[in-house]
């Protein structure tokens, strides 16, 4: 054994592959398909055919050349197809005339490798195609490097760069090894190997062409036969080669190629797609160790672009390389090289033009022509700038005359901002001297478009036009700041960031309002570019194309610098407002590079008195993200030196600790940190932290986020939390939940917590830019801002109670009670949330200073190109391959001038909207030969909203009425939804518009109607054509459009066509009303607004006393806004909504407070034409016990037809529970509720009996109770709150278990209510498939239904049987989510259920105040002696109102004890002053004898007063008196009752922020006068209040930096390392630290950092290659201070 491994060897090292002396020819087919899934039927195919003769005339020297090269194409539907791919029986050839491709060309190789490959001098692409052919018989078998293990693995040089290959190789039986030389031998012409006799062919070597006698009546070319000769000579003898076949198989893993060219612009890590790359071979060979040859050889390859959620849609582009001998003869006459050699070392792809980042970025080349070396003609260039031209004026026509052929107005834009990629410098200046003059107006909106489009384009040429114009200052206002933004994510050349940074610094703090916004905006835009192109470890995933040389990338060193210090001076300049300092703060923040540490690490430290916002951002900066934040290396600087030592600080703020513990979490500490921290919550001294830190882990653990595993491991070990974070820090905790879930890393928490001390003009303008281009999630900005607190707060009480004399009053005892305690004067806090605002004022003048702010003259034209990213990488057969994504999106406004007032009508606009945005997918081969062209195969969807309308807004007593009618007779379409997956093939230089795309789909589904029903009179048609039918599905696609284009073929469209449309203007009317018990209803004429009115007494069910509103929701804004917006004709105001009066009027004799919304349309032509009216009445008892809900619908016919109205009345009555519950023993309550349904239809309500009635009934069982209670029980830790809040608390429960429900219905129940049931029906069924069963041999009473419902409250879980009339139906196992069953099955009112368990929030902290004692919220205790003067217990601290608009929540609550306790709330927003005691209660100083729902509940139980106010406060009057307070008030009291922030520590805090440690002056600074107070006493307790005041301490926490000095020391720089290996000179990609002099290494740290290694690339054309290698690096991880 041991010989013959000795004599293998020995075979292996003299064997050798393809033989010397020998000349093999093959035919050779190279094809790229593109094509979109998931059946791939069309395909766009490029291919190139030739023959190859191969000479080997020494060892180590291959000479290669092609010849009858063919080239052709193919574009459409084929099923025919040879291993998945295109016959070339499809595919029309034509010889390409390239004489350079037929030149023959020199390989130099070795055993291991290729050497060089000598060419002519000649385009680049046809060296590509050469090394392509190459690349196909570059195995080592045929190198003479051998192997017969079955598998080995091999890095080999391919067209992508040096790649690791799997290869295996198998040598066939005897048997299959038979067949396979037949089949090869049927196939050869010649061949000089055989074993003792040599193949006869018709055509002989010869030896002077080198190439094939043609003896067969037909030419030899690809594709056809050449015949052979039954006789022949034998040929001289060559090598013999064994008859052995094998196989062998490759497989290129692409994740490891290195050295390559691989090109991306714009392109982020976590970009929303999935770029795969396969390439694999088969090849058969036959011979042995003495000798190969390959037999004949396929190489398939393919590319796969996916933006969606599963694996069968994709984009693909797949390329097929064949090789077949034909023939093997001896060298008769060498190929010979006349040419002087131009030398490749390299077979990898190169582009044209190289270096190919410098060309593409600075030269301002496009892309195509940079590379494959195909010029644009100055005939294109010259096309193009007519087409720029006519697509602005397109543009402008769609502003100011509608759209020109309802063209979305987003693919204008996008055509010309391709076609501007292309333009130089000057070709810009050329184009901006050509492009169309009119009045001022026009040339403004004219030049806002074009530098719209010129910086969407991002080139070096397109910035210095923008710039040059700003300097100039001709660059439109608008613009500017759009620009900053834009170029986050267009720019291409990190180059040019340096003057884009000059010119953010430069830019003036001072000034107007636009200069503050451009400065804000500047900053924070251009500081994130610097570290998405700078800073970032993973900026080689942003824009990379294998080049790092100084000139073609970005130098940190210059934004070291010089943007550091600028920023460093601003933000530690005190003369410069708050504001200021935080965007300079952020700006540092955004760099994330470790060079700013020193100076955020002094802010968050609390050095030089920073604000308590600068701590909190400055803290929050201090993350990791390989994306985003600071680096890895900065590890230990960040987390021992800052986070550790705030975060353990329990002198610190709570807030700043808080966040300190989230930025920690992301440097993702060990097991035993996350165990610590959570153990900790039990004995944190600071409840908001402890709530924190267990609310972040809590968070994490129940996601499925990287942190999950290490914080679900620690979930059982901490505390839980018993109230959610506060505002300041949940929003950090919120953005980093959803950076870490979506990986969209946004930035805007800082703003969020920070905004009060902003301009409102500033904010406005962050949060219209998008946050600065970095985040589209809606949930998070809406979170971020607060708005469902706004909204929450807001609807609360939408009205104020109270009269408005009564709110003013109570504003003003309101104001001189903090006037008494010496409360500190606080800033107004600034409603940022405006349009949340229900005031119709606020909004038209909003609206209307947003357009004179944001405005070019009267339009407003925003274009936004949200993406524009490019790959560039080879195929197999040498053709470059170019993937695209962009996603842009157009929004115009255009108002002709500022609403104006017209007498008699009120206010008018002509408003004309539009948007549009589109997304495109594609890949490309770019095809060089033959002038160019482009196999293209993608997506494209476009979407658009437009409105053309002239509108007038009128104000009426109840309300008000709105006109529109269209602005011009033009068809307009208004709504245009388009998807379409396509292929094509073109010319290289081609746009979207002109591009002729081949959809892969034909609409073959053909779907059109009326939108709006006949009677409306408008011609409103929509029109459906698809490869699917319309559906919900299909409108569930549209969405899909939204983000990302769809894998369907489809086109809606809405079109409104004036011309066609008898309706000439529709009229809206709305009216809102609230009418009380007391109130009567006077009579007045009815209007009937211009129309007739119809049948209003056939309305006769209800009391025909017609009304006017009273107390109406708009009498503040008909005062204020009457003459803003007009007053309409005063005879239209009293009785468009008759039938709502009616309503109204039923219900007001019900008794109770009653309110009534209302709206009509109607559709006027010539003469009024239908009309169709809504009304919406609901009312409640006082005791709230029996509500009705009344909803009506009106359908009135034309004037000029003699029909009936036609009306569909609902009556609901709901019978609940009392709530609050007036008995503190719930279990025994009766909690019954019922729903009783009646629905009338006819011409009038009551001339025909109901048409259905339905009855609901809900029990809620014993059990079901116990079970609420118990699990109340095991949540609640305060036996206190649990004790006195827990009626309350099961009353929002889900307690009832038994639902049963009973309707029965008439012949005449409607036909479309009935289909609308039945369509609810079908979907519920499939809903619900799994869980049901059906019996239909039963048969049950016709037109009646009963539903049994039971619940499992143990598994919370349902059991549903339904008797049909012609089935029964059981469902079992049915859960409900958990919002849907607390709303429905809680015996309190819906909207009570939902405030309390998910706004105000379930749990409650409760304040205790006794004869002797004080429990805070917070849980603090100390002495207190009651007086006969009033003590305040709560009372807002914030000024939160400006004149009368006064906070909704906003209130004080005072006692005072004389022989019994006495409570005083005062709450201005209601007009209200609740004073109470255990037997009696007053409001506004008059006696109630039963509660007044809107304004204060109140019951007694057990010698308890309850009483109910605000909806966020409960207060109970005993022995003692105990307060609850909702979390709306969380962190904004004051008083004795503490500052309900979680913290007992700061309870003591006084009225000017004094804290107090002698709890009777603490309680006397919060004591004021009263009827029977002793103010002798008062006044003297007072004198020693104001004398602590003018020296007390008045700051609790204290910054860790002043009470910690030893964690301030700074022993850290930061720099980029540079390490020689070899010739090569290497710099980290990242920052590492060093001790500063006198500083010595505490700790040190080896890890692997990863350099960037520039070379020199061998051959006549040099550039710098940049390869990124990992080096063992050692550095100090702390650096403490010697000395």
């Amino acid at each position: 054994m041991r010989l013959l491994a000795f004599c293998t060897l020995l075979l292996l090292e003299w064997s050798s592959g393809l033989q010397v002396g020998v000349e093999y020819q093959y035919r050779y087919n190279g094809q790229v398909e593109n094509s979109v899934s998931p059946n791939h039927d069309q395909l766009a195919v490029i291919a190139i055919r030739s023959d190859i003769t191969l000479q080997l005339t020494q060892e180590g020297v291959a000479i290669f050349k092609l010849s009858n090269v063919e080239t052709g194409n193919f574009h459409g539907n084929t099923t025919t197809c040879d291993h998945h791919h295109v016959n070339s029986s499809y595919i029309g050839y034509e010889p390409l005339h390239a004489d350079t491709l037929s030149h023959p060309f020199t390989l130099y190789f070795n055993q291991s490798q290729t050497l060089h490959l000598d060419t002519p001098e000649e385009p680049e692409w046809v060296t590509n195609i050469r090394r392509a052919v190459v690349s196909v018989f570059n195995i080592p078998m045929l190198r003479g490097q051998h192997t017969f293990t079955p598998n080995f693995y091999s890095v080999e040089e391919t067209m992508a760069g040096f790649c690791g290959t799997w290869n295996t190789i198998i040598k066939l039986p005897e048997y299959q090894a038979s067949i396979e030389k037949q089949q090869q031998e049927a196939r050869i012409e010649e061949d000089v190997q055989q074993s003792g006799t040599a193949a006869t062919s018709s055509g002989s070597y010869t030896a002077k062409t080198a190439g094939r006698k043609q003896t067969s009546s037909k030419t030899s070319g690809r594709g056809r036969k050449t015949s052979k000769t039954t006789g022949g000579r034998l040929t001289q003898a060559g090598p013999q080669i064994k008859p052995d076949y094998w196989i062998l198989n490759r497989h290129v893993e692409f994740e490891k190629c290195h050295g390559g060219f691989f090109s991306k612009i714009n392109i982020g890590k976590n970009t929303d797609v999935t770029v795969k790359q396969n390439s694999g071979g088969r090849y058969t060979l036959r011979g042995d160790v003495d000798a190969w040859r390959l037999e004949e050889a396929a190489v398939e390859g393919s590319v796969t672009l996916s933006n969606g959620d599963t694996d069968d849609e994709y984009i693909a582009s797949f390329t097929i390389q064949t090789v077949q001998l034909v023939a093997v003869r001896l060298i008769q006459t060498e190929l010979t090289v006349t040419y002087p050699p131009h030398r490749h070392y390299s077979l990898n792809y190169k582009p044209q033009n190289r270096p190919f980042s410098n060309l593409v970025e600075s030269l301002g080349l496009s892309l195509e022509e940079a590379v494959t070396g195909v010029p644009m003609t100055q005939q294109y260039l010259i096309d193009s700038q007519a087409l720029i031209i006519e697509n602005i004026e397109a543009i402008l026509t769609s502003v100011y005359r509608g759209l020109a052929n309802n063209i979305p107005v987003s693919d204008y834009f996008t055509s010309s901002v391709e076609r501007l990629s292309y333009f130089t410098k000057a070709e810009l200046d050329t184009l901006y001297s050509k492009l169309p003059r009119g009045n001022p107006e026009e040339i403004n909106l004219t030049e806002t478009v074009m530098s719209l489009m010129v910086v969407s384009a991002g080139t070096d040429s397109g910035v210095e036009f923008a710039l040059e114009k700003i300097r100039q200052g001709s660059f439109p206002r608008h613009a500017q700041n759009w620009m900053f933004n834009q170029l986050y994510h267009t720019l291409k050349n990190p180059n040019l960031l340096p003057r884009l940074i000059e010119l953010a610094l430069n830019l003036p703090w001072e000034g107007t309002e636009d200069a503050q916004q451009s400065k804000t905006v500047a900053l924070l835009s251009t500081t994130k570019l610097a570290n998405k192109l700078c800073f970032s470890s993973e900026r080689r995933h942003t824009t990379y194309s294998g080049n790092c040389d100084t000139e073609h990338t970005c130098q940190p060193e210059y934004i070291i610098s010089t943007v550091i210090p600028t920023l460093t001076h601003t933000l530690q300049n005190t003369e410069y407002p708050e504001w200021k300092r935080l965007v300079s703060l952020q700006g540092l923040c955004n760099l994330g590079t470790p060079s700013i540490i020193p100076v955020i690490k002094d802010v968050a430290l609390g050095l030089n008195q920073p604000t308590r916002f600068m701590r909190l951002v400055a803290v929050s900066c201090l993350q990791f993200s390989e994306e985003m934040y600071l680096p890895w290396t900065a590890r230990y600087p960040v987390t021992s030196d800052i986070l550790m030592p705030l975060l353990m600080n329990i002198g610190e703020l709570p807030e700043i600790r808080s966040v300190a513990f989230l930025s920690m979490i992301t440097w993702i500490p060990t097991q035993q940190w996350w165990n610590n921290m959570a153990l900790s919550t039990w004995h944190e001294p600071s409840k908001q932290v402890a709530n924190f830190i267990s609310s972040v882990i809590t968070s994490f653990a129940t996601s499925s986020l990287p942190l999950s595993d290490l914080a679900s491991n620690a979930k059982v070990l901490a505390k839980p939390a018993t109230i959610s974070p506060t505002r300041s820090t949940g929003v950090f905790l919120h953005e980093l939940l959803h950076n870490c879930k979506t990986r969209e890393f946004s930035r805007i928490a800082w703003l969020s917590a920070t905004k009060e001390v902003f301009p409102p003009v500033v904010v406005f303008q962050l949060i219209t830019s998008g946050f600065f281009g970095v985040t589209e999630y809606t949930d998070t900005v809406i979170y971020q801002q607060g708005f469902l607190k706004d909204i929450a707060k807001k609807l609360r009480t939408f009205k104020p109670s109270g009269t408005s004399d009564e709110v003013l009053l109570v504003l003003d005892m309101f104001v001189e009670l903090k006037e008494d305690l010496g409360m500190l004067p606080t800033e107004p806090v600034i409603d940022h949330q405006a349009w949340f605002r229900f005031n119709l004022r606020f909004l038209m003048q909003s609206v209307i200073a947003m357009l004179d702010r944001e405005r070019e003259g009267n339009a407003i034209v925003n274009y936004i190109c949200d993406q524009d990213s490019s790959i560039v990488l080879p195929t197999d057969i040498g053709l470059p391959l170019v993937i695209k994504f962009t996603r842009d999106r157009v929004n115009q406004v255009y108002t002709p001038q500022t609403p104006y007032d017209t007498p008699g009508l009120g206010q008018e606009m002509l408003l004309r909207v539009h948007w549009s945005s589109s997304q495109h997918f594609t890949m490309k081969t770019l095809v060089p030969w033959n002038h160019g062209s482009v196999v293209e195969s993608g997506l494209r969807s476009t979407d658009s909203f437009s409105l053309d309308f002239l509108i007038r807004l009128a104000r009426t007593r109840t309300g008000g009425k709105i006109t529109v009618k269209p602005f011009s007779h033009d068809t307009i379409n208004v709504i245009q939804l388009c998807n379409v997956p396509y292929t094509s093939i073109g010319p290289l230089y081609m746009d979207t518009l002109t591009t002729d795309h081949h959809p892969i789909y034909q609409l073959h589904i053909n779907e059109e109607g009326e939108v709006l029903p006949s009677t409306t009179g408008i011609s409103l048609h929509y029109s459906w054509s698809a490869d699917i039918p319309l559906s919900f599905s299909s409108i569930k696609n549209w969405v899909l459009t939204m983000n990302r284009p769809a894998y369907k073929n489809y086109r809606f469209t809405v079109t409104l066509a004036p011309q066609l449309s008898i309706t000439k203007e529709v009229v809206i009317h709305f009216m809102h009303s609230m009418v009380q018990q007391s109130q009567r209803i006077v009579e007045t004429e009815p209007e009937d607004f211009g129309q007739v009115s119809q049948g209003a007494s056939d309305y006769n069910y209800m009391s025909q006393v017609s009304q006017s509103a009273s107390a109406s929701d708009f009498e503040e804004f008909d005062q204020e806004f009457g003459q803003e917006i007009g007053v309409g004709n005063e005879a239209e105001g009293s009785d468009q909504f008759a039938f709502a009066r009616l309503q109204e009027q039923t219900l007001v004799d019900d008794g109770g407070r009653v309110i009534t919304i209302g709206a009509s349309v109607e559709f006027m032509s010539e003469t009024p034409g239908s009309k169709y009216e809504t009304v919406l009445t609901w009312s409640g008892r006082t005791d709230r016990v029996v509500s009705r809900i009344l909803l009506g619908f009106t359908s009135h016919p034309p004037v000029n037809q003699l029909q009936d109205p036609t009306a569909t009345c609902f009556d609901l009555t709901i019978h609940r529970p009392q709530f609050p519950p007036r008995r503190l023993d719930v279990v025994t309550s009766d909690l019954h509720k019922t729903f009783n349904l009646q629905v009338q239809r006819g011409t009038s309500c009551n001339s025909d009996p109901p048409v259905m009635r339905v009855q609901i009934d809900m029990e809620a069982s014993q059990h079901s109770l116990n079970h609420v209670v118990h699990q109340l029980q095991e949540k609640d830790c305060n036996s206190d709150i649990d004790q006195k809040l827990r009626p309350m608390r099961v009353y929002i429960s889900p307690v009832y278990d038994h639902i049963n429900l009973h309707a029965t219905w008439t012949q005449g129940f409607p036909d479309t209510l009935l289909n609308l049931t039945q369509h609810v029906d079908d979907h519920l069924r499939a809903w619900l498939d799994p869980i049901i069963t059906y019996d239909h041999t039963v048969t049950n009473p016709g037109y009646h239904l009963l539903i049994n419902a039971t619940k499992n409250v143990e598994v919370d879980d349902w059991t549903v049987r339904s008797q049909l009339p012609q089935a029964v139906s059981l469902v079992e196992h049915l859960h409900l989510p958990s919002v849907i069953s607390h709303l429905i099955t809680a015996p309190a009112p819906l909207t009570k259920t939902f405030f309390f368990n998910y706004i105000n929030d379930r749990t409650k902290s409760m304040c205790v105040v006794g004869e002797s004692k004080v429990q805070t919220y917070d849980g603090k205790v100390y002495n207190f002696s009651p007086s006969e003067c009033w003590s305040t217990l709560s009372i807002d601290y914030a000024n939160k109102h400006e004149d009368t608009d006064v906070s909704k929540v906003e209130l004080s609550i005072q006692v005072r004890f004389t022989d019994q306790w006495e409570v005083r709330l005062m709450y201005p927003w209601t007009g209200s002053i609740v004073e109470f005691n255990r037997a009696h209660v007053k409001l506004n100083e008059e006696e109630l004898t039963e509660p007044q729902p809107d304004r204060v509940q109140y019951y007694t139980d057990g010698g308890s007063m309850f009483v109910f106010a605000t909806g966020t406060v409960v207060v109970e009057v005993a022995d003692q008196v105990s307060l609850w307070m909702s979390e709306v008030h969380y962190n904004s009291v004051r008083g004795l009752c503490g500052n309900y922030d979680n913290e007992a520590d700061n309870d003591l805090t006084g009225p000017k922020g004094c804290l107090y440690t002698d709890p009777e002056l603490f309680a006397s600074a919060w004591t004021t006068t009263g009827r029977g107070c002793n103010r002798f006493n008062l006044n003297r307790e007072k004198r020693k209040v104001t004398a602590y005041q003018e020296s007390c301490p008045n700051q609790f926490y204290h910054p860790t930096g002043v009470t910690q000095p030893n964690v301030t020391e700074n022993c850290i720089d930061w720099e980029y390392k540079e390490v020689t290996q070899g010739q090569l000179q290497c710099r980290s990609l990242v920052q590492i630290p060093t001790c500063k002099p006198g500083c010595t290494p505490a700790f040190i740290r080896d890890a692997m950092v990863e350099y960037d290694c520039p070379s020199l690339t061998e051959g006549d054309h040099q550039e710098i290659q940049c390869t990124t290698i990992p080096y063992h690096t050692t550095f100090p991880a702390k650096c403490i201070n010697v000395h």
